[in-house]
């Protein structure tokens, strides 16, 4: 008998730690909540910020203004009465087969460049005519001059 009473007390015993542990527990985990209750309870407040009517009454920042778009218009009336565009002057940069490369772009016989059509194009050089003007380009040879032949 004294077995058993041991036995019965000691899941008592036992029973009475766990129930503490879970209380305490409770607690600590209780008033760890209530600071984030309180955190999210500050962050779900209403914020107020602008009106509809002061939303559209502001300018669109990426657009341009009225004032900017007239000087740009009168900007570009002015230089294409005032200034008189100099022509850009023609380097031959390199030559393949029936090809020529002048100012960066590509170009074959028949091409026309500023009024100027392409009409003979040999190993070093190319001739360009414009009515009775004829233009010899030829090629630098050089450091950076590389002609390129094909049989």
């Amino acid at each position: 008998m004294g077995n058993k009473i041991l036995k019965i007390t000691l899941k008592f015993f036992i029973t009475l730690v766990f129930i503490l542990t879970t209380c305490i527990s409770y607690t600590k985990d209780h008033k760890q909540y209530k600071a984030y209750d309180k955190l999210f309870n500050s962050i779900n407040k209403k914020r107020y910020g602008l009106s509809k009517s002061n939303i559209n009454a502001t300018q669109n920042p990426f657009a341009l203004s009225k004032t900017m778009e007239y000087k740009k218009e009168k900007k570009k009336k002015n230089d294409t009465n005032n200034t008189i565009k100099k022509a850009e002057p023609y380097n031959l940069i390199g030559i393949i087969s029936d090809r020529i490369n002048i100012n960066g772009k590509w170009y074959k016989i028949g091409d026309v460049i500023n009024n100027y059509e392409i009409i003979k194009i040999n190993n070093h050089n190319a001739i360009l005519q414009n009515g009775d003007k004829k233009l010899e380009l030829r090629l630098n040879k050089g450091k950076n001059g590389v002609v390129i032949k094909i049989n």
